[in-house]
Order: C-alpha cells, then structure tokens, then sequence
C-alpha cells in the first residue's frame, strides 16, 4: 500500500498475489508513497528495519525518489505485478489507471468507465479485478474490455468502493464510502475467491486502508473521518471479531 501503510514482501519473488494468492511474506524493505498526485520510491531500508519497527523517522531528502510526475487528483491503490515486473496503480478522481515499468520508466495510462479505488490480479484471467463506483468489475486495460462482476450495495448509488487488501487465503477485504465523504454509509466487506460478498463491518464515512498481520490473525481498518484505526481478530474461516 502506499500513504504511508508499508506492505509490500521484501523480496518480490516470494510474494504470490496473482489469484489473490499470497506465500508468507516478511514484512517489507520497500515504501512507496503517493505525494502531491506523484508516486515515490523510498530506497531499500536495511534489512534489520522492518516496515512495522522503524526506529525513526526516514531522511526523505536521501531516500525519496520521484518515479512519474503525472499530477494524480487522488492516487491509490497500488500493486506489484511480479510477472510482469511492473507497478499499477489508479487515480480515483481522475477516472484513470496507470502502469509504471521498472525496467524502462515508462508509463502507460487508461482512461477508466468511472471512479475506481483499486485493482488485482485474478488467477487464470489477463484482465484486473477492479473496485469501482457502481461495484466490482473484470476490466482489461488494453483491450477496453469490462465485465460487472458484483455489486455490494446497489441500494447505495452514491457510495462507491475505496481501499482493499487481500489475505492469504485469496479474500479481498475492501470498503466503501460515500463519494461526498461526509454521510457514514460504507461498510467493510469480504469478497471471497468464488466472488461472493459477505458485509462485516459499518457504517463508515471514508473506509480505508485495510491490512492484515504478518501472522494473518488480526485485521486492521481505517476510519478516517474518525481518526481511528480499527484491529480485529481474524480467524481461518474468514470471519472477523472483537473489533
């Protein structure tokens, strides 16, 4: 993830999110973060700081490197694409998807339907899963194709999904939010490999920033109208308590 929530494996190799999939992954020696609608790359940390024990701040000035200037509204959402070798990510106020080469630095961008807080990779499909304003959708940025997938609130035509984050065991934990950011509407779901879509936790204004622990046993979730950061137990079935 990037606005400062650290969860990227420290070696790329290790980590099989295609197909929601995911090894056991040591938490990171790479940040990224969005700043000023520009993506960054913070260099390799040594390897005794882990993202989650640093004992200080960074020196940006040292660390910080600019990768793409292309002036986001709000950039999200980003993943590391290990077969491809590259970095998506999507500017959700700006409607658009971007793929960043770290072989080349080159860019490519699409243009997107409508606002949308994030894609992954879904085994067995070229196209992403991506989470939008109106719901969930396979959509394939090179060929313009887009197959609605599941709409978790068609009652709710102003919420629209913001922010997710997948498990080990292949779920997308993703929230919604109200597209003003003031009415508490959204709700944290659970979208599980067979795509279907359980509701687990709300309401919220801005859901956001969902991320589970090294040990895939608590959940973490973002209110940010409150200020708050929210823990719950996480067991193997993929229920969640004790918020």
């Amino acid at each position: 993830e990037v606005n400062g929530r650290v969860l990227y494996p420290r070696r790329f190799d290790q980590c099989r999110r295609s197909g929601f999939e995911s090894s056991e992954v040591e938490l990171i020696h790479f940040r990224t973060r969005m700043c000023a609608g520009q993506i960054h790359l913070l260099t390799q940390l040594p390897s005794h700081q882990t993202a989650y024990k640093l004992p200080g701040l960074l020196d940006v000035g040292k660390n910080l490197q600019c990768l793409w200037a292309g002036n986001a509204i709000c950039g999200e959402g980003p993943y590391w694409d290990v077969g491809q070798q590259v970095l998506y990510w999507v500017d959700i106020d700006g409607c658009k998807a971007h793929r960043y080469r770290f072989q080349n630095g080159s860019v490519d961008t699409w243009k997107l339907a409508e606002k949308t807080g994030w894609l992954l990779p879904c085994a067995g499909r070229s196209e992403l899963l991506a989470g939008c304003k109106s719901g969930v959708y396979f959509i394939g940025l090179e060929t313009g194709m887009r197959e609605a997938v599941i709409d978790p609130e068609p009652h709710q035509p102003n919420n629209r999904l913001n922010d997710a984050a997948v498990d080990a065991d292949g779920r997308i934990w993703a929230g919604t939010m109200n597209d003003a950011d003031k009415i508490p509407t959204g709700w944290l779901y659970r979208i599980d490999s067979d795509l279907q879509c359980s509701t687990w936790d709300g309401p919220y204004a801005v859901t956001n920033g969902p991320a589970i622990s090294p040990d895939g046993r608590i959940l973490y979730h973002v209110d940010t109208h409150g200020r708050t950061v929210y823990a719950f137990d996480k067991h193997m079935d993929g229920t969640i308590d004790r918020r």
